[in-house]
């Protein structure tokens, strides 16, 4: 990994995009966890081998956002993006703009509120710029991310984007579409 990836990601018009997904319409200044978002941008998003039922589903959603920048936009370095794979910050971000489009969709925009919830079940809302600066090493944030993606957090959901007080079933079995669904039945 890049040791600027955050002045990296501040010069990629599409960064920047994603960022306005998630309300921050000067990530520069009025964002705060800059670094952070930074980091998931930076960081591939791994599937379990074997794939856990349609988890895959999450990676086309990732793709389905740069499809829709392209449309929008004209980068001259952004087809390449097509090549590289999905980051997690692409899967967080498009994971709640469906969960504001298809489950809670009330007219208003709340992307924003559904990726920081996610990043809260994760335990990260305290990996702020303030607190950690800019230049912060990421071990913490990167196991946090790295026991998600393999699925070596707890039968519970404590340790991914929907963890559940009362699971029916072992969350590492379930996708994360229907992780998602439990914890909305529990938490709404």
């Amino acid at each position: 990994m890049e040791d600027n990836y955050y002045e990296l990601a501040l010069n990629d018009g599409y960064f920047k995009w994603l960022l306005g997904i998630l309300g921050f319409k000067d990530p520069i200044n009025d964002c705060g966890y800059i670094s952070m978002l930074s980091y998931l941008y930076s960081t591939d998003f791994k599937l379990t081998d074997p794939v856990v039922g349609h988890d895959d589903n999450r990676l086309d959603d990732g793709f389905e956002l740069r499809a829709q920048y392209s449309n929008n936009f004209t980068d001259p370095e952004f087809p390449t993006i097509f090549e590289e794979p999905v980051s997690v910050l692409e899967v967080l971000t498009a994971f709640a703009v469906r969960i504001d489009d298809d489950i809670m969709y009330d007219g208003a925009l709340h992307a924003s509120k559904w990726f920081f919830i996610m990043i809260d079940n994760l335990g990260m809302t305290n990996f702020t710029d303030d607190r950690l600066g800019l230049d912060w090493v990421i071990d913490d944030e990167e196991q946090i991310i790295d026991i998600w993606m393999s699925r070596q957090y707890g039968p519970d959901g404590k340790g991914t984007i929907f963890p559940l007080k009362c699971p029916g079933v072992d969350q590492r079995n379930l996708e994360m579409w229907y992780q998602m669904q439990e914890w909305f039945r529990e938490n709404y």
